[in-house]
């Protein structure tokens, strides 16, 4: 594949992460307002799988359902939950947006005949960082978020914990909705910036001597 196609995916690649925040900030902005909930999930380990229990948050304007391993929340209006869920499409979506406009810098780089360069090398390693940040933010916000839950929950019989903490009976294990997959891309993606790094330092050093 050429390096002028790879650019034009990255421009749609761009175009269509720049339209899906705008139509996620206009639900979110949206949803409060027309008074319709949002909709957060979470895996959670159940002491008895397929249980389904209800129960009504009261003093967050929250419906909670759970079943089939997963803990959904309906949130209404501009509250903390809120608050959280706008904090992170800013992250998340700061992050992919940066992500994305760096490789097609570097797509462009290589169209132009300069892939080993220095600016190519540190445009990979600050995506490898990109890709590094985003795990450990959904780390961050997942944590936020069970704290939320497991303060604000009322006593239905329903028992939320935090992850790696051992459930009993009745005690439901929140879990980590964490893509490691990124971690791992991003590591790749430091070596391969490394690698360019010294590419680009031995071509200067032949440079010189010739």
């Amino acid at each position: 594949m050429s390096a002028r196609i790879l650019h034009v995916l990255m421009n749609l690649a761009l175009g269509l992460a720049l339209g899906f925040l705008t139509i996620a900030a206009a639900i979110l902005i949206g949803a409060p307002l027309l008074g319709e909930p949002l909709l957060s999930q979470w895996p959670v380990l159940a002491p008895q799988p397929g249980s389904a229990w209800l129960a009504s948050a009261q003093g967050i304007g929250s419906t909670l359902t759970l079943g089939q391993g997963v803990l959904s929340v309906e949130h209404s209006g501009f509250g903390w939950q809120w608050l959280v869920r706008a904090v992170d499409l800013v992250i998340s979506g700061a992050l992919l947006v940066a992500g994305l406009w760096l490789l097609r810098r570097f797509i462009g780089d290589v169209g132009n005949g300069m892939p080993f360069s220095s600016g190519s090398a540190r445009r990979l390693r600050s995506v490898g960082f990109i890709l590094l940040a985003f795990p450990l933010w959904q780390c961050v916000r997942d944590t936020i978020w069970h704290n939320l839950l497991i303060h604000q929950m009322p006593q239905h019989g329903l028992e939320l914990i935090f992850p790696f903490q051992s459930p009993a009976e009745n005690t439901f294990q929140l879990q980590f909705s964490v893509d490691w997959g990124f971690a791992v891309t991003g590591l790749l993606l430091l070596v391969v910036a490394e690698a360019f790094r010294v590419g680009v330092s031995l071509r200067e050093e032949n440079e010189e001597i010739i």
